[in-house]
């Protein structure tokens, strides 16, 4: 009876250890965005929970703690780095039909947007703000042309923006091509200071518009009074190469595989002890 509770025990720990080396990754690698619910995590839960998965088998190879601990290590990077590279990898494969592409003339970004997504809409060349790369202290030499440049991205008909939703601002190369206006930009959305937006968005107009109240509590009518959207700038510098791309996924996919034999390793380690009987001298 005992050994078949050992036999189970030990077969359940290798399959939590295949889920937590494999099929964890594997998830963002094969389809990223078929389990929404992956996306809704912490971006080091997954990391965790596959480390998680691992620690009974590396209980088992305990001594050889040292091979448990890196081997849980290289798990948890393995992860990290599917979750990070797998939806990017589909975005860049086929942008339309992934669930992060905005098209401006259908649907503004909402204020939850994060991370890397796609973003069609046109170009304000009316308004452009350059970007100097320069040391703190120092004044950019604005003589000569900037290597950034900043530009609001909007729909065709310009539509009222409101809480839910945010206002893009594009930072690109100044070799970027501005024709056609209307464009696919892929980027890292972070925040936009106040001032970029000030600079970029014309922000008089009835789309933006707040309501006052009286200091005895009664609604006034809507005053038409300038206000900034929220917005978040676009940046598609920090777009990784393919090649970059393709070397993250080559790692993941070694880390897991590596730190799946080392656990196993020190399991098996750990039997090889535990039958290892020692002969006392006469």
């Amino acid at each position: 009876m005992s050994f078949s509770l050992n036999i189970l025990g030990h077969t359940i720990t290798l399959i939590l250890c295949l889920i937590g080396t494999l099929v964890i990754p594997g998830l963002y690698w094969t389809a990223p965005y078929a389990w929404p619910q992956l996306h809704q995590l912490a971006p080091f839960a997954p990391s965790w929970i596959a480390m998680l998965c691992c620690l009974p088998l590396a209980i088992r190879g305990r001594h050889q703690i040292v091979h448990a601990l890196i081997a849980i290590l290289f798990c948890g990077c393995s992860t990290y780095l599917a979750q990070q590279n797998g939806p990017l990898a589909e975005l860049l494969e086929n942008p339309t039909s992934s669930p992060v592409f905005f098209d401006l003339e259908q649907d503004l970004v909402p204020v939850d947007a994060q991370g890397f997504i796609a973003v069609h809409g046109n170009l304000q060349t009316n308004f452009i703000l350059d970007e100097y790369q320069v040391q703190a202290g120092q004044r950019p030499d604005q003589n000569r042309p900037a290597d950034i440049v900043l530009l609001a991205m909007l729909s065709e008909e310009p539509k009222a923006l409101d809480p839910q939703h945010i206002q893009i601002i594009a930072r690109i190369t100044k070799d970027h091509p501005l024709e056609p206006k209307r464009q696919r930009l892929i980027g890292y959305l972070r925040p936009a200071p106040t001032e970029v937006l000030a600079a970029l968005i014309d922000i008089q107009g009835p789309q933006h518009q707040i309501e006052a109240n009286h200091p005895d509590g009664q609604d006034a009518k809507h005053m038409a009074q300038p206000i900034l959207p929220k917005g978040a700038i676009l940046d598609t510098l920090q777009l990784p190469s393919p090649q970059i791309l393709q070397f993250r996924s080559i790692l993941a996919m070694a880390l897991g595989m590596l730190s799946l034999s080392l656990l196993v390793v020190a399991a098996r380690r750990k039997n090889s002890l535990e039958k290892t009987t020692i002969v006392p001298e006469s």
